[in-house]
């Protein structure tokens, strides 16, 4: 049978017991939500991430449609004019001005059908057909090109010039030769005789 001593020591076991118990009642360290906050901010809706994401990824789909059709699929340059053909592919007005004054072609080069005239447009999706004589009334006869404005037709037969390749030259020659002694004189610099021959690029 239990003795005095043993009673005494079982009973304050269980009061420390009791006393431990009682003080977790109080806040807890770690808790979801810091004292003082009230409950409906810490409830507060979170944005949708997933939204978001799909949100950028439209607007980024939005500016590639964009910039596809402002940019010519032949040299990868933004487009200040169109060139739009019969069949109604469009490339930059340079690209179809090098291709028709100085490869002598005059067929798409999207889909190789003959095309004997070209429009120069400020529209990327006007069709061919839909152009009437008074919205082109500007021509060059030699190239078969049709313009919307003078102003457009002179600004693009200017790059058919013996042009400075020098940026801030305005000087145009009256042939190559001109245009080699110019360069050489003045800016101190040689043209490559061959690619004079063989390389056939716009002089703008």
């Amino acid at each position: 049978m239990p003795n005095s001593a043993t009673r005494t020591q079982t009973r304050a076991r269980v009061q420390r017991g009791t006393n431990r118990r009682g003080r977790t009642d109080g806040p807890r360290s770690g808790s979801g939500r810091p004292s003082g906050v009230p409950a409906h901010v810490d409830n507060a809706p979170k944005p949708d991430g997933d939204q978001a994401v799909k949100a950028a990824a439209l607007e980024t789909q939005e500016n590639e449609e964009v910039d596809e059709n402002s940019v010519c699929w032949i040299c990868a340059e933004p487009v200040k004019y169109y060139s739009v053909s019969q069949c109604n592919h469009r490339t930059c007005h340079v690209c179809a001005l090098r291709l028709r004054a100085l490869y002598k072609r005059m067929d798409c080069t999207f889909c190789k059908e003959p095309q004997p005239s070209v429009i120069f447009t400020t529209s990327a999706d006007k069709p061919f057909s839909s152009y009437a004589p008074i919205d082109i009334p500007h021509k060059d006869s030699k190239l078969n090109i049709f313009f919307e404005t003078q102003e457009m037709m002179e600004e693009t037969l200017i790059l058919l010039r013996y042009n400075c390749p020098e940026s801030t030259c305005e000087f145009t020659a009256t042939g190559w030769n001109d245009l080699k002694l110019h360069a050489r004189g003045v800016h101190g610099k040689l043209m490559c005789d061959l690619c004079i021959r063989n390389k056939k690029s716009i002089r703008a």
